[in-house]
C-alpha cells in the first residue's frame, strides 16, 4: 500500500495520539493480533505524531514562561482578598495573552505522509480493545486510508 497524505490541525493530532496512546496491541493471541507490517504503520504513526505534540508542548511550556507577569507567585500567594481579587485579574489576562500565541498554532493544519492500515486489521485493533463507537469512527477515519 502506497503512502498518502493525511491533513490535520495540530489540535486534531494531539487527540488522535491520546487516543492511540490508549490502544492495546496483543502479541500472543494471534488470531486477534495485529500483522507485523500493521504494527509498524500504527508505531510509525505514533512516532510521527508525537513529534508534533511535542513540538506543540515545547512551544506551549516557551510561550507560558515568557508571559508569565512579574509578580504572578507573590499574587498567587495573597491571603487578602483584595490580592485574590488582583490574581484573577491577572491571571485572565496571562491566559489570554498565551491563548493568542497558542491556538493559531494548534489551529493550523500539518500534513503526515503515511500507509493506512486493512480494514481487516483494524477490526482485529477493534477487537482487542474496549473502544466507545465514536472512537471506533474516528479511528476508522484516521487509520483505514482507502
Amino acid at each position: 500500500m502506497e503512502k498518502k497524505e493525511v491533513k490535520m490541525t495540530r489540535n486534531e493530532v494531539f487527540g488522535l495520539y491520546r487516543v492511540l496512546a490508549t490502544i492495546k496491541v496483543k502479541r500472543f493471541e494471534p488470531a486477534i493480533s495485529l500483522s507485523p507490517d500493521a504494527k509498524r504503520i500504527v508505531i510509525g504513526y505514533m512516532l510521527d505524531l508525537g513529534k508534533i505534540v511535542k513540538s506543540a508542548e515545547e512551544l506551549q511550556k516557551t510561550t507560558i514562561e515568557a508571559h508569565k507577569p512579574e509578580n504572578f507567585e507573590e499574587l498567587q500567594n495573597s491571603k487578602t482578598e483584595e490580592g485574590k481579587k488582583a490574581f484573577e485579574e491577572l491571571q485572565k489576562e496571562y491566559d489570554k495573552s498565551v491563548n493568542e500565541v497558542i491556538s493559531p498554532y494548534i489551529a493550523e493544519e500539518v500534513t503526515l505522509m503515511y500507509e493506512g492500515i486493512s480494514p481487516e486489521e483494524f477490526d482485529k485493533l477493534s477487537e482487542i480493545n474496549d473502544l466507545t463507537l465514536g472512537t471506533i469512527v474516528y479511528l476508522n477515519e484516521k487509520l483505514i486510508l482507502a
